[in-house]
């Protein structure tokens, strides 16, 4: 839905990565979630599987917007 509006399928990956970044932080440094600090050791394993899963994410949408199959969906959304 949202490449439809924003034609970058980028953008919209990294916006959404971003927007959950945020919003676990801000639910840490509110209390409302307990969560560990980064620390590097961990993080750079993780960092392996965010790379591939936003790649595979950015190729779907690439593959759908090429192909239409994004229109095709939003109907099947709009009958719903």
């Amino acid at each position: 839905l949202a490449v439809v509006h924003v034609p970058s399928p980028a953008l919209v990956t990294l916006t959404q990565f971003i927007v959950c970044a945020v919003v676990v932080y801000a639910a840490k440094l509110l209390r409302l979630l307990e969560a560990d600090d980064f620390e590097w050791a961990k993080v750079k394993y993780y960092l392996v599987y965010v790379i591939s899963f936003s790649v595979g994410t950015w190729t779907n949408m690439k593959v759908r917007m090429k192909s239409g199959d994004i229109q095709w969906s939003l109907c099947i959304v709009a009958k719903s």
